[in-house]
């Protein structure tokens, strides 16, 4: 097995582990399934047989012991309805050994036990008389069977879950080969980041320490998405960046509090503009207690740098400023007026870098407007959650607004 191939499998039993609580649900469902069937549904047969030995083998024998006549009798006998006899009782007759078989099915063994004496005693009387019979030796006599036949719990229970498993086998194998998460087969790799999955490592109060990751791989990656930026032809001298997602709970505001570190790292003035206007969590965060922010300055009819650096807040990192998201509510169209653009140029002029925490850009217009006007768009998914055509219609909206998509971060991935 290649290197390729191993990952693959590696790729495949991650994707499929992450499942694990449907997988183990197919399995155990199946098995319930499976205990219902044998103990409820599954009516237990009972068998009883009788062999005979007589001295005759005249071929009509074999018509003569399956006659309506004798059916009949037995049914009387027994006050059971013919139909039921006739669906329950195999009588055969083998010439060359000239030994006649009855066998009996029934839900309860004594009624087994007693159609075959009885079938066997009227056979014995009709035989005698119309065949002339000498000879009627029971050679195998009836038995009250204790054990239905056709019920096996054990068996039952291991066939159910064994179908559970080739259930959850069937589902495995939907899940690599055709899984929403596996973004990487329709967005092009060359803008694709993978980042771990996002995990509070430091157990402190502070939450700005529990957003910082200190995973190496992750702040790798980071790099890369800085780099991506920087590098984009696009982009002469990047300073704005948007972070947004196709839809919510992505980990945009991980991925904007991880960047502005790594930006503050090599020294640069941060500024992180907290678009989320409806559920604003920088502040929070970075222990800022702030009223105002960006929704109050975008409804503004007028804006100056004065009313904007009011409002701007110094984060307890020294060089990480946030403008919170406010308290307005602002009408749509306010989101794609020209305060925006006048908001983000004057910034510009104060900052090294601007950092905005975008809402998803499928489900608000917040985004619509930011995306038009900066110098660079990071777009954010779910390792588990997001489908790649929500990714593809997101990348198509921000180019559609002549947006520089710089990273397609996939967050989230299981290490």
């Amino acid at each position: 097995m290649n290197n390729d191939e191993e990952l693959d499998l590696i790729q495949a039993i991650k994707i499929s582990w992450k499942r694990k609580n449907i997988i183990f649900g197919i399995i155990i469902a199946s098995l319930l399934i499976g205990i219902i069937y044998t103990f409820i549904f599954n009516r237990p047969e009972y068998n009883s047989n009788s062999k005979i030995l007589i001295d005759k083998a005249d071929a009509s024998i074999t018509e003569f012991v399956k006659s309506n006549d004798i059916i009949t009798s037995v049914a009387n006998s027994l006050n059971l309805e013919k139909s039921y006899i006739s669906d329950n009782a195999t009588v055969s007759f083998d010439k060359n050994t000239k030994i006649l078989t009855i066998s009996v099915s029934s839900t309860k063994n004594e009624e087994a036990y007693n159609i075959v004496n009885k079938y066997q005693e009227i056979l014995k009387s009709g035989l005698e008389n119309v065949y002339d019979i000498k000879v009627f030796n029971v050679i195998e006599q009836a038995q009250i069977s204790e054990h239905a036949y056709n019920v096996n719990h054990f068996k039952d229970l291991l066939i159910s879950v064994a179908v559970g498993f080739i259930i959850a086998g069937v589902y495995c194998i939907f899940l690599v080969v055709f899984s929403e998460s596996d973004i990487g087969r329709t967005i092009d790799e060359n803008n694709l980041i993978l980042l771990g999955k996002i995990s509070k490592e430091n157990k402190s109060n502070s939450k700005v320490k529990a957003y910082i990751s200190k995973n190496e791989r992750i702040i790798t990656q980071l790099k890369r998405i800085m780099t991506n930026i920087e590098l984009n032809k696009r982009i002469n001298r990047p300073k704005s960046i948007l972070v947004t997602s196709p839809n919510y709970k992505t980990g945009t505001t991980y991925v904007v509090s991880n960047l502005a570190m790594r930006y503050s790292k090599l020294g640069k003035n941060i500024l992180i503009i907290d678009s989320n206007l409806k559920s604003g969590i920088e502040n929070k965060i970075f222990n800022i207690e702030s009223e105002n922010g960006i929704s109050n300055l975008i409804s503004e009819a007028s804006i100056s740098l004065e009313q904007i650096n009011g409002m701007i807040k110094q984060s307890p990192i020294s060089n990480i400023y946030v403008l919170p998201c406010g308290s307005v509510h602002i009408d749509e169209e306010l989101l794609v007026s020209e305060n925006i653009s006048k908001i983000l140029e004057l910034l510009k002029n104060q900052f090294d870098i601007i950092i905005i925490d975008g809402e998803p850009i499928l489900k608000q217009i917040t985004s619509l407007g930011w995306a038009s006007i900066v110098d660079a768009v990071v777009l954010v998914a779910d390792y588990s959650k997001t489908k790649a055509e929500e990714i593809r219609k997101a990348k198509t909206t921000i180019e559609n607004l002549d947006g520089k998509i710089s990273g397609i971060v996939i967050n989230k991935v299981e290490d």
